[in-house]
């Protein structure tokens, strides 16, 4: 019973490496992307508020 539990706990660790892998990678690209969305706006409030 200990090996096969052991096994899962490995499978289990994989998968949860795997996932927070693809969801750092999600994050940094949505990061990238509302930071750049972010400049954008605050470039145009800046030019509305100089002008």
């Amino acid at each position: 019973m200990q090996p096969r539990a052991s096994v899962m706990q490995d499978l289990f660790l994989t998968i949860y490496h795997i996932n927070a892998k693809m969801s750092t990678n999600a994050l940094n690209i949505f990061v990238h992307k509302t930071a750049r969305t972010r400049s954008a706006v605050f470039s145009a409030a800046a030019l509305r508020v100089t002008s």
